[in-house]
């Protein structure tokens, strides 16, 4: 069993978690009452994947952050592109008062919030507001997997990462962050500097794979695995509710 997560609440000698039983997939947020020494499943993951914020970039599943004597619990989610501070309403009885909802709605990074109810019934929040920025280097290695070069950048484009390699080192495909979202490019290594990359998906990608043979790639969407042909083929989905790939054969 999994236990992470927990902020008290603010007005009783209990505090909310996220846990997953052993052989559950997905988990669930729980209530735990110290004084008499119980735990109450909320049941809110239903809701948060209905709503499209079963996924946070930090965590991988949204976990609570602050819960505030309203019953307003923040906590961080990803949907499409965006990570946000969303908001939701659990009693300390681990009942789900209202349908989750964005809480701020930054083109960034927006994580790790927390908060206070004034006298007067006003919120108080801070929370991250990160900007990342990010560039794609090569380094040549020797037979021994020594340096043997100075770092060669390949390329610059906004928020460029999770590369991934062909065997033979001539193909490439990373992620990077475009004004309509986020996108898988496919790049040939050449002898220019930094490489000309073309888009190969659109959408929310998290960590493309490329295949040995460099025909292939993957990635996750949503929770939602695909592949697609780098020649302009449809994605495919391979699986649900799965996690980030690791390796795809050739």
């Amino acid at each position: 069993d999994v236990a992470a997560f927990p902020p008290w609440s603010a007005t009783e000698n209990s505090f909310l978690f996220f846990g997953r039983k052993t052989g559950e997939d997905k988990g669930d947020w729980w209530v735990a009452k110290l004084a008499g020494k119980t735990v109450r499943r909320t049941g809110i993951m239903e809701k948060l994947f209905n709503a499209t914020a079963g996924f946070s970039r930090g965590t991988y599943y949204p976990v609570p952050g602050a819960w505030l004597k309203d019953n307003t619990v923040l906590f961080a989610a990803t949907a499409v592109d965006a990570t946000n501070i969303w908001s939701v309403r659990v009693n300390s009885g681990g009942t789900v008062l209202d349908e989750p909802r964005h809480w701020t709605s930054g083109t960034e990074v927006e994580q790790y919030p927390g908060a206070v109810v004034t006298a007067k019934g006003l919120i108080r929040a801070v929370y991250a507001a990160l900007t990342i920025s990010s560039s794609i280097w090569r380094i040549p290695l020797s037979a021994a997997g020594q340096g043997s070069g100075d770092p060669e950048l390949l390329t610059a484009m906004y928020r460029a990462g999770s590369p991934s390699l062909s065997r033979d080192g001539g193909m490439m495909a990373f992620s990077t962050r475009q004004p309509l979202g986020e996108t898988i490019q496919l790049a040939e290594l050449g002898s220019g500097r930094p490489v000309a990359s073309s888009t190969l998906h659109l959408g929310s990608n998290t960590r493309p794979v490329l295949s040995g043979d460099g025909r292939t790639v993957a990635w996750v969407n949503n929770l939602t695995g695909y592949i697609m042909g780098v020649k302009g083929d449809a994605p495919q989905v391979i699986c649900p509710h799965c996690g980030q790939p690791t390796h795809l054969n050739f």
